[in-house]
């Protein structure tokens, strides 16, 4: 007995460095990664409580708050960067800085498959990012609804072109103390190949595009739109 258990306790020593070895090469726990994960996680939590005490609905003041039922924890994979949670209450929205992250993946989950296959369909998939002109004192609601209406108008314009025309679009905000908001239209087209085969194809299409976003920008008071910005 006293032999086995000498024998035995190296093994266990090796099987355990095996799995901390097995952990520290996973893409959760890479070591290279720990730095700027606390760093992320330490700026996101402080995000999380001024958003908390800035939000208007009972589910943004409730957020990241853990519940009562249960104790709050947090499952992630070792092969690949995906990880589940729960315990802890979310509002899922994209204007917070805790849960974007999260809801932003999820989303990436549902699109990525859907552009594949678009591709082996033999479709095209397009990415463009289109803004207005403004200055420090626009106030960010009068942005957010100058991108909706001049998208409105290049959704419209694409739909009458373009037969089987799908797309995908997000608005992306950035804030500076120098020059305050700034507001990013992204979005994805995915339109039949037969359509864009040709340069002057390609063309047609960047010019209707821009022209269609730049009329109703300047209708909308937003000046004139620069190309090349």
């Amino acid at each position: 007995m006293e032999q086995t258990s000498s024998v035995g306790t190296p093994t266990r020593a090796r099987e355990e460095k095996r799995a901390e070895a097995s952990l520290d090469r996973s893409v959760n726990n890479s070591s290279r990664h720990i730095g700027k994960r606390k760093r992320s996680k330490k700026r996101t939590n402080h995000l999380r409580r001024v958003f908390r005490a800035m939000g208007t609905t009972k589910s943004e003041h409730l957020c990241g708050v853990g519940l009562t039922e249960g104790c709050p924890s947090i499952v992630c994979s070792r092969s690949e960067p995906l990880s589940s949670r729960s315990g802890v209450y979310f509002c899922k929205s994209r204007a917070c800085p805790g849960c974007v992250h999260y809801e932003n993946s999820k989303l990436v989950n549902r699109i990525v498959p859907a552009l594949k296959a678009a591709l082996v369909d033999g479709r095209w998939v397009l990415f463009g990012t289109l803004t207005l002109r403004h200055n420090r004192n626009t106030e960010p609601e009068e942005l957010l609804k100058g991108l909706t209406k001049c998208w409105n108008a290049v959704n419209l314009k694409l739909r009458k072109s373009y037969t089987g025309f799908e797309y995908f679009w997000s608005r992306d905000m950035t804030w500076m103390e120098r020059n305050g908001h700034h507001f990013h239209l992204h979005f994805l087209l995915v339109l039949d190949g037969k359509d864009l085969g040709e340069e002057h194809q390609l063309e047609r299409l960047q010019d209707l595009v821009f022209s269609s976003w730049a009329k109703r920008a300047a209708s909308a008071g937003f000046g004139k739109c620069s190309r090349d910005a």
